[in-house]
């Protein structure tokens, strides 16, 4: 099976009310994903260790985030949100301002580790223990 290493954009689906929302998401350069990995924890004092890890996910997806579906066995349809000013439900794309703001946390979490493969692993690994 060939594999396309560099795709230009990544797809991530995450599971969600018996469908899958997917995050369509730019490559990134060297620099980002550096960034990101030492964005997770801040070194305080010898010893201490404050995690930012949460952040620092939501934070690098947000710069790579291109646009969010939903699929279904239909295929892929629009995200909907409810608009704060008007309280009415609107399809959520990149047009609609600060649209990124609207796409939940947990979303945004799940898509960095994803990316971040081993080292995700180990970090669960740890908080159960």
């Amino acid at each position: 099976m060939a594999i396309n290493i560099n795709p230009g954009v990544t797809r991530v689906e995450i599971p969600y009310c018996g469908e899958s929302i997917v995050l369509m998401l730019r490559d990134y350069t060297t620099e980002e994903y550096c960034q990101f990995l030492k964005n997770r924890f801040k070194f305080v004092s010898p010893g201490n260790v404050d995690d930012h890890s949460s952040q620092a996910r939501i934070e690098f997806i947000e710069t790579i985030l291109l646009d969010i579906k939903i699929k279904t066995k239909e295929g892929e349809e629009e995200v909907f949100f409810t608009d704060p000013a008007t309280g009415d439900e609107k399809p959520l794309t990149p047009s609609v301002p600060n649209w990124k703001k609207y796409v939940q946390a947990s979303f945004k979490c799940a898509a960095a580790m994803v990316f971040e493969g081993m080292s995700a692993s180990l970090e669960q690994a740890t908080l159960k223990n």
